[in-house]
């Protein structure tokens, strides 16, 4: 046995002697160490040749078909500058191409990076404090006191203020109409609809808020001193909160797209500046992202203190370990698979996204100016982590057995509506929702997916060949039940189906089917009791009946209006908002749907009065059962029809104050 064993090893021993032997053998080892690599990590070197070849084979076709006029690409790994492209035009009447370094854009809320490092700066150096109230700071004006728990920096920098959504006036169309920030925070403050630091909900307000405390603090106005502490030492010479005559002369015009056309956005004039105030170029961008990769300064001084790195970089809030929560000014998200920090931005006429990849040292920043297309910023990022950055976890082979369904899936399955728009404001759309419902076999699905859950209340989703993540979390309200669902892309809550995009549009279809029942049906009935009374003889009618033939004519006189009326409310409201601009609200409620809304309160006092004649004609006995029923809709009708509008916080906006003009 030990000669069977020695004897080839020998004869590999005594081959491996001759020279071309070994260089052979190392070819072959090379050849399979290096195979073994490829199909562990098959990604493309990050380099300038290709992502030049990535960007210029994708960017110009996704613009073509998404119908963006010009756009920037930054691509950023370290201390260097892989890759900065621009593509098409800044302004399409003059045909001016788009410049990397002297064509600014607005990036809108990635102006919330910078607001956060200076409010931490300031917490470096006591001149604020991360967890005390905010009331502290503030003269004029105070934050309403709600669920007795106040409000701190922590809380604004994270958005677990407890702030409802207002889009209200974040802008101004004039520079005589604009806002001071503190006008602003005073004017316009938001209801507070949660405790502080239940869950992350998206504020503009909040960090509008962080900024006036960094300007009271200092003593500084917010755009100087973000601009002498911030940007003139990273050299983003470009970049401004209030940009001068010159640099505005340098912003790109911003579109919309409008029966096919795109259209140019006047100038907007920004009230929440620290929020969403910055305008910058491709050029200043990569600066910003090397010194967030690096903390590092052009002259190699540091960029930050450590404690503002940690702070933008570093998990500060996440409502269940398992989701992806918030740093100071990023937010935390799987993109296929890859941990990414995140920010992105949109304004009128404007898109923009920022991608830092601390893993791999790596930062993506792409910016285009039009504002009602978002796929572009999500397309080119999503394909830019395929092709050069390895994922987190892949779920390889046959399909995960999911874990053994709950037996109490029920309490779950519902209607969760996005908490980044209104819940006690006006609101003119409709937000996005997730249906939770339990699956043919027994498992959740959210949004139509399967999911699994592998702790308690958490889930996530899986599937043959998929990428993991996407991890979400149910909240259990104060009562235990179920209130909210935590997902990496925001926070639910939870509603009632009438309330949801599909609950809304039924009850305004039932409504309109009673509404054309009556305008349209009604008269034909008429004529042709009119016909059929000129053929045959008029009964004698005593004076006994003749209250009941007035209070027949006047309760359908009334129900025709009304159901007129609303028809006719229906309809011009349907057209006055495919006229509305996106972002319309940002200037205060449109006044022409401001003006519409007065119909409503008439609707009401209609309604009010079909109900008493509904009565008095059950009591008098006036028609047929069957028109009597019918006439009973109409009343429940209309208060559907309205309470629609009381949903969307518009049903008594006429009465509300200036300040949503």
């Amino acid at each position: 046995m030990n000669r069977v064993c020695k004897f080839p090893l020998r004869r590999v021993l005594r081959w491996l002697r001759h020279p071309v032997s070994a260089v052979l053998a190392f070819v072959l080892l090379a050849g399979s160490a290096s195979a073994t690599v490829s199909t562990r990590q098959a990604v493309p070197e990050l380099s300038a040749a290709a992502v030049a070849a990535f960007a210029d084979g994708r960017l110009p076709v996704a613009m073509r078909e998404g119908k963006i006029p010009g756009a920037v690409l930054v691509v950023v790994r370290g201390d260097r500058v892989v890759f900065q492209k621009s593509y098409g035009f800044a302004n399409l009447e003059n045909r001016e191409p788009v410049s990397t370094s002297n064509t600014l854009f607005r990036v809108a809320s990635i102006s919330k990076i910078l607001t956060a490092a200076a409010v931490l700066q300031l917490a470096q150096t006591h001149l604020l404090s991360l967890h005390r109230n905010v009331n502290r700071y503030l003269t004029g004006f105070r934050i309403a006191p709600a669920f007795g728990a106040p409000i701190t920096l922590f809380d604004l920098l994270t958005h677990s203020s407890g702030f409802d959504v207002c889009p209200l006036n974040y802008a101004a169309r004039t520079a005589a109409q604009k806002l001071s920030l503190r006008h602003y925070l005073a004017e316009f403050q938001p209801v507070r609809v949660r405790p502080p630091g239940v869950f992350s909900g998206y504020d503009n307000y909040g960090y509008a808020l962080a900024g006036y405390l960094v300007q009271k603090a200092s003593g500084i106005p917010f755009p100087q001193y973000v601009q002498e502490r911030l940007l003139q030492p990273l050299d983003m010479d470009h970049s401004s909160f209030s940009p001068d005559a010159a640099l505005r002369r340098k912003l790109a015009t911003g579109y919309w797209l409008e029966d096919g056309t795109l259209r140019p956005y006047r100038p907007a004039h920004v009230n929440i500046i620290p929020a969403a105030g910055l305008c910058s170029t491709a050029a200043d961008m990569s600066q910003f992202l090397m010194a967030l990769l690096t903390n590092q300064r052009p002259d190699g001084s540091p960029a930050f203190p450590a404690s503002v790195m940690r702070g933008l970089e570093t998990q500060q809030f996440a409502f269940n370990p398992e989701v992806p929560g918030r740093c100071y000014g990023f937010d935390e998200i799987d993109l296929e698979g890859r941990p990414v920090l995140r920010q992105s931005g949109q304004w009128p006429g404007f898109n923009s996204l920022l991608l830092l990849f601390p893993r791999q040292h790596c930062g993506l920043f792409i910016a285009y100016n039009r504002c009602d297309q978002l796929l572009l910023g999500r397309q080119i990022s999503r394909l830019f982590v395929e092709q050069f950055l390895p994922p987190k976890r892949v779920v390889a082979g046959a399909e995960p057995l999911p874990l053994p369904a709950r037996d109490e899936l029920g309490p779950l399955c519902g209607y969760y509506l996005s908490v980044r728009f209104p819940q006690d404001s006006p609101d003119l759309g409709v937000p996005p929702g997730l249906a939770v419902t339990k699956g043919p076999a027994g498992q959740l699905e959210i949004g139509g997916r399967p999911f699994r859950e592998i702790q308690p209340l958490v889930f996530e989703p899986f599937g043959r060949g998929g990428i993991a993540g996407h991890r979400v979390a149910f909240r259990l309200g104060q009562d235990g039940h179920v209130a909210d669902l935590i997902t990496g892309g925001g926070a639910f809550r939870r509603v009632p189906w009438s309330e949801t995009q599909q609950g809304r549009r039924w009850l305004m279809r039932a409504a309109t089917l009673v509404f054309l029942s009556v305008v349209v049906v009604w008269p034909i009935g008429l004529v042709i009791r009119l016909i059929g009374a000129n053929t045959a003889p008029r009964p004698a009618r005593s004076g006994a009946n003749r209250p009941q033939v007035r209070l027949s004519w006047a309760a359908r006189g009334a129900a025709f209006a009304a159901c007129a009326l609303a028809l006719w409310f229906e309809a011009a409201l349907a057209l006055t908002e495919l006229r509305l601009h996106p972002f319309a609200d940002f200037y205060g409620l449109p006044a022409s749907i401001r003006s519409l809304m007065g119909v409503l309160p008439l609707l009401m006092v209609l309604t009010v009065s079909l109900v008493v004649f509904s009565i008095a004609a059950w009591r008098n006995r006036l028609w047929s059962l069957a028109r009597r029923l019918h006439y009973s809709l109409i009343p429940a009708a209309l208060a559907l029809f309205l309470y629609v509008f009381y949903c969307q916080h518009l049903l008594f906006v006429i009465f509300s104050g200036p300040g949503l003009i």
